[in-house]
């Protein structure tokens, strides 16, 4: 399994902070940062099972109605096993991200971002649908996040037990459970349609 700072020093990124999920990090530079279910930056021991908010997946379905799921309408159990099926049994890792300005900022708006809504933080989605209390966030800087991300990401898709790979959803492509599209743009074959509000509507209320 890959530790959290396994994949920062696959990039050179140093772990500067961590703090539990909804307080803001300190680092105010462009860089990286990593939402995983272990305050130990070196703990390889995951969680067997998705740690979901059922409030959550709820509040999903009631402010998208039209959400689906291979094409059929969603429902609560549904989602619950799709979600299920995107988690990597035993990785501490559930998302890799990047800040191209500050790495605090972008960290507070993934926080702000509304379930179902595509702003201020369009990526990660699925973090929403995870119990807060069980999330930490690492921080580190670097000069080029994007590359960094890239490579944090294919990193832990190249650590991925086969035993683990094979029972994802999507078993090619063993990215982050939160992580949609994988480095070269391939997108998870997650199955998941109309989870958030359409591009040009209106995400306030």
């Amino acid at each position: 399994m890959t530790t959290v700072n396994e994949l920062f020093a696959h990039v050179g990124v140093v772990n500067r902070s961590v703090v539990r999920w909804g307080e803001p990090p300190n680092e105010a530079e462009p860089g990286v940062y990593i939402v995983s279910t272990a305050e130990d930056a070196e703990s390889n021991t995951g969680l067997s099972a998705v740690p979901l908010n059922p409030g959550a997946i709820e509040e999903l379905l009631r402010l998208r109605p039209e959400a689906t799921v291979d094409g059929h309408p969603a429902t609560v159990t549904m989602l619950k096993l799709r979600l299920s099926a995107m988690w990597a049994k035993g990785e501490t890792v559930a998302y890799i991200g990047l800040a191209r300005t500050s790495v605090r900022m972008r960290v507070r708006q993934f926080y702000r971002t509304r379930i179902g809504a595509r702003a201020p933080h369009a990526g990660g989605r699925p973090i929403q649908m995870l119990d807060p209390a069980k999330l930490w966030v690492h921080c580190g800087s670097v000069a080029d996040p994007r590359e960094a991300e890239a490579a944090m990401v294919a990193r832990f898709a190249s650590q991925v037990p086969p035993r683990v790979s094979e029972r994802l959803i999507d078993p090619d492509a063993p990215i982050p459970f939160a992580n949609l599209t994988f480095p070269g743009g391939r997108r998870k074959g997650h199955g998941l349609s109309d989870v958030k509000i359409r591009r040009g509507l209106n995400e306030g209320g």
